[in-house]
């Protein structure tokens, strides 16, 4: 199994931001380097379990927050991922594409 830490770091980063924090201020609360951080956030450095813990409870998240979509596709992952190729479709594809998800939902009932 593969992690994608490029991912975990940018919803790390995403928590910190959300959070109001500077990379140095929550380096400072978990007394780990400013640079950790940011090689945490940029996918370059791989926390313990331990920190990835610390990280989290400092940032008010839950590790599930974080992991999302990083080992599976969970379903807001998949539905981000599906809006964003929709709207690179045509209106003509945008109409074919509605009709089939309602077929979907009619075999469904």
């Amino acid at each position: 199994m593969v992690l994608d830490y490029l991912k975990v770091g940018t919803r790390i980063k995403k928590a910190r931001i959300d959070k109001k924090l500077t990379q140095a201020q929550l380096a400072e609360q978990l007394e780990l380097s400013n640079n950790y951080i940011s090689g945490i956030e940029c996918g370059k450095a791989v926390p313990s379990l331990e920190t990835f813990i610390m990280i989290c409870n400092e940032l008010d998240v839950t590790a599930d927050m974080i992991l999302t979509d990083t080992v599976y596709r969970s379903n807001e992952y998949m539905k981000e991922s599906i809006a964003t190729k929709i709207d690179k479709c045509s209106k003509r594809n945008m109409r074919i594409i509605e009709r089939f998800i309602d077929l979907l939902l009619e075999e469904n009932e």
